[in-house]
């Protein structure tokens, strides 16, 4: 009679985590980015922007400065004569924390960044002042749903992308579990610590608040501004991908068709 009475239950979703944690080692459901993902992550390179290179940036603000993360964007593989390449990892040539914004100016000058997404909170006239002042649109501020529904949206004429947070994170965790995001071994150390201690804070869960089912990523007790840096970056390397080299001056130009997005069946609009 017990078992009749659960039928209605989603017994695939409801049952098989612990079941799937024996046979594979992962919790499909309560997914978090872990020390030992993050080691995956280490390797050597050099950390200089090559010639004709340019890197994506994402910047969180706190009440104690900016977090920011700038990686090398690679070129995709439907850039080169011979598609069956092997994806190339974007590389970190800076992770830290700095005071201002000038700081932020520095570094784009610095690393030749053709794309930096913001959070504007928790100064949001003072950023979209900043970002406003990029005379090729290099900047853009980003605005999270909760819904788990909406599509990624990039306003050219604001400067602006909105996506979903569960969506957000959720591609930058599989890019860091694919091991497509290098850091060298130092980053262990980078803001005493507090780079790989806020990177693992965020922990997935499902959620069936509403009646059906989702998933939301919730904090444990730390901040998580590296993550959302790391996040942002990501999604800064996709719009610098799909612009060509002239100064992001085609950053108006026409749709983009994201590979971040491909998953999902999502394009930019």
């Amino acid at each position: 009679a017990l078992l009749c009475a659960m039928l209605h239950f989603p017994f695939v979703d409801e049952f098989d985590t612990a079941l799937g944690q024996m046979l594979s080692g992962v919790d499909r459901e309560r997914l978090k980015v872990t020390g030992s993902l993050l080691d995956g992550c280490v390797h050597d390179y050099p950390v200089d922007v090559p010639d004709g290179g340019y890197c994506s940036m994402g910047v969180s603000m706190g009440t104690s400065g900016f977090y920011v993360v700038v990686s090398l964007v690679p070129a995709r593989n439907d850039d080169y004569d011979e598609p069956d390449q092997p994806v190339q990892a974007r590389r970190a040539l800076f992770i830290g924390r700095v005071k201002g914004l000038e700081d932020l100016d520095r570094l784009i000058e610095t690393y030749t960044v053709r794309c930096c997404v913001i959070s504007p909170q928790p100064e949001p006239h003072l950023i979209q002042k900043w970002v406003s002042g990029f005379r090729f649109a290099v900047a853009q501020t980003v605005v999270y749903t909760n819904d788990g529904l909406s599509e990624p949206h990039w306003d050219r004429d604001q400067r602006r992308v909105t996506v979903d947070r569960t969506y957000t994170f959720n591609a930058a965790y599989e890019e860091i579990k694919a091991g497509l995001w290098w850091i060298h071994a130092d980053a262990r150390d980078v803001d005493n610590g507090d780079f790989f201690a806020q990177m693992k804070a965020p922990t997935r869960v499902r959620d069936m608040t509403d009646g059906s089912l989702r998933y939301r990523w919730v904090e444990t007790g730390l901040l998580d501004h590296y993550r959302h840096a790391h996040a942002f970056d990501l999604f800064a390397a996709e719009i610098a991908r799909k612009n060509p080299p002239a100064a992001c001056a085609a950053m108006f130009g026409p749709p983009l068709e994201s590979t971040l997005l491909a998953d999902y069946g999502m394009s930019w609009e």
